[in-house]
């Protein structure tokens, strides 16, 4: 703040979102050399932030969860999803009734990486993700 009110400047490169969203009053973000996304952290993918991810684990096949979700390593399991209440209702009920357990089941926002990520992968993907 001491340096804000002095009127400097400081730039930053980092890989690290975390650091970017805790130290940085604006982040551009740079994909292929050229400024993708730009503004201060809270604003950055603010269209995606009413989206809320579901993450837990589980070791069977993905086809029979009652939701849509996207498998990563070790069982790891993403659902991405606007109605978070809904979702944890048709995913808690159906692993009671199966005897199943969810690991590590969190709900979250968003953070600034995960929208770095999907921003970073549509730029690579032309766009269409």
């Amino acid at each position: 703040d001491n340096l804000r009110a002095l009127g400097k400047t400081i730039l930053l490169t980092t890989h690290y979102m975390d650091e970017a969203q805790n130290l940085a009053d604006r982040v551009a973000v740079i994909a292929r050399g050229e400024i993708i996304a730009e503004g201060t952290p809270d604003t950055i993918g603010a269209d995606r932030r009413d989206v809320s991810i579901v993450r837990f684990v589980f070791n069977g096949d993905a086809s029979v969860l009652p939701v849509d979700a996207v498998a990563g390593s070790n069982g790891a399991m993403e659902v991405k999803t606007r109605e978070p209440v809904e979702t944890l209702y048709a995913l808690t009920s159906w692993a009671k009734q199966s005897g199943v357990s969810l690991d590590g089941l969190t709900v979250a926002r968003p953070t600034l990486e995960d929208i770095y990520l999907e921003l970073v992968g549509e730029e690579e993907n032309g766009g269409d993700q």
